[in-house]
């Protein structure tokens, strides 16, 4: 809550007033003075002081001293010369109706004094600022004028330049050239001139009648060739070239139809789109096919299948390799036909390709073709226990000896053509003797399982009239009993599924 401070002590000259204001412990940073023509109030909390003065002083031009406990103010008189008969504002009494109390008075004047301390305000702003604007216009304009007058400096220096090379240009011209008397003749006249000259030719008796000097005519026109003919420096000039001929250029605009420009060129666009657009997609299967040549051979493997080709899927220019990889890409399409051929291809060129038999007797399997299953079964079975007869014959000779004559006792009673060599195209891991084993496993096998599908297709079916356990008692051909007639047939039969070194690739 603030205190009211109601004491002071005043002083006045004729040109300022002093008040002396006590505040305990004031401090010039804490303290509020508000200062307007006719009112002045200080605000140092908890204190507060304010004063109504008798008459208006100049408060731009106030002052202040704070410290000791008192503050200070120090007000010019805005009337010089005048002595106050008392500090404070004492409004007149109140008399008749409609008269105001002394607080209404006192608080208009304050708000009266209040207005004027803001519009001098403002009008102290207006004028900083308008002092400032004049102040920017006037050193523009300076700048201004400095570089009118440089550009002037520059013009001037640059005109006397000009008039100095003018001048040299001159002198040397007229040191080197001279002039040369030419006399003009009809010879020299060309063109228009010519032809003025003979319109300036007219008959002698009509320019008798007329009374006209011909001859100072003629004289004036020749001299007017003359100076045409003639440049400013004496030599002649030359002959205008001749005119142009003239010519037809012929400019054809494409027919766009009844179609707008604006139609027409979106379809132009459209087009160009779609040709970018494919030439992107065929760079792109390009890329696809150079990065996988595999999947280029299954879809080339797919093509012909589709279009029902039956003929060997091969070349001459192909190697084994290839055809294998080829070969197994067909059977991976379940394209078992076109695998088999593959697989022919590589027993044609290599006959003792025991590996290309077993495949050929797998993809018999899967085409029901059992005959051609024991076939190429019952013929890699005897490559392999030739190769085996002819390892055991490098090995120990006496046994070999043996098995030679055994050997030739059973080609002889069976007349059976010869055998060849295994193939030199297996690597070391597939010509391994368990490997080989392996293989031969597979084979008896697959016979086994080839003898089993044929004894079911002739096998008469039961009758209906059998009992039950007639037919239960009567078991078909088993797997074990039909590998029994093959000799090494004790392996079960598996799945049919390629050798793993039909699938590797070159």
């Amino acid at each position: 809550m603030a205190i009211i401070t109601t004491s002071y002590t005043w002083t006045q000259t004729p040109d300022a007033v002093e008040l002396v204001v006590p505040m305990r412990g004031v401090q010039a940073k804490r303290v509020d003075i508000v200062c307007h023509d006719v009112y002045v109030k200080l605000h140092f909390p908890p204190f507060f002081f304010e004063l109504d003065l008798h008459a208006a002083v100049e408060p731009a031009q106030a002052s202040a001293t704070i410290g000791a406990g008192q503050v200070v103010l120090v007000l010019p008189k805005a009337e010089k010369g005048v002595l106050w008969p008392q500090a404070a504002y004492e409004p007149d009494a109140a008399v008749g109706e409609g008269a105001v109390d002394a607080a209404t008075e006192r608080r208009a004047r304050r708000a009266a004094a209040s207005e004027r301390t803001l519009q001098r305000e403002q009008a102290k702003r207006d004028a900083e600022d308008a002092a400032a604007s004049q102040a920017k216009r006037d050193a523009v304009a300076q700048q201004i004028a400095v570089e009118n007058a440089h550009r002037a400096a520059d013009a001037a220096a640059r005109e006397a330049e000009r008039r100095t090379v003018a001048a040299e240009l001159d002198a040397f011209q007229a040191s080197t050239v001279t002039p040369v008397a030419i006399t003009a003749t009809p010879a020299l006249l060309t063109g228009n001139d010519a032809e003025r000259a003979a319109a300036a030719a007219v008959d002698d008796r009509e320019a008798e009648d007329a009374s006209i000097d011909m001859a100072a005519i003629r004289a004036k026109v020749a001299a007017q060739l003359a100076a045409a003919t003639v440049g400013p420096d004496g030599r002649p000039r030359r002959p205008p070239p001749p005119v142009r001929p003239r010519g037809t250029i012929a400019v054809q605009f494409t027919s766009r139809g009844l179609l707008p420009t604006k139609t027409a060129r979106a379809s132009e666009d459209a087009k160009w789109r779609a040709r970018i657009e494919q030439a992107q997609q065929q760079h792109a299967a390009k890329q696809q096919r150079e990065a996988d040549p595999l999947q280029q051979q299954q879809q080339a493997a797919t093509g012909a299948s589709r279009a029902g080709q039956d003929a060997p899927a091969a070349s001459a220019s192909e190697s084994e390799p290839v055809l294998r990889q080829k070969a197994a890409a067909f059977y991976a399409l379940k394209d078992y036909r076109s695998a088999l051929h593959a697989f022919e291809a590589i027993l044609a060129r290599d006959a003792g390709h025991v590996i290309a038999l077993s495949n050929m007797a797998v993809c018999a399997l899967q085409l029901h073709d059992w005959p051609a299953c024991l076939d190429f079964a019952h013929r890699g079975i005897a490559l392999l226990d030739a190769h085996a007869r002819e390892a055991a014959r490098l090995a120990d000779p006496a046994d070999a000896a043996a098995a030679d004559a055994d050997a030739t006792a059973t080609a002889t009673a069976t007349a059976s053509p010869a055998v060849p060599a295994l193939s030199p195209a297996l690597s070391d891991a597939e010509r391994h003797p368990d490997a080989l084993a392996r293989l031969r496993a597979k084979l008896v096998a697959r016979v086994a399982h080839a003898q089993q599908q044929q004894l079911l297709l002739v096998a008469p079916a039961p009758s209906p009239s059998a009992p039950a356990s007639a037919a239960k008692a009567a078991p078909g051909p088993s797997t074990a009993s039909s590998a029994a007639a093959v000799p090494g047939a004790s392996v079960a039969a598996q799945a049919p599924v390629l050798d793993h070194a039909a699938a590797t690739a070159c």
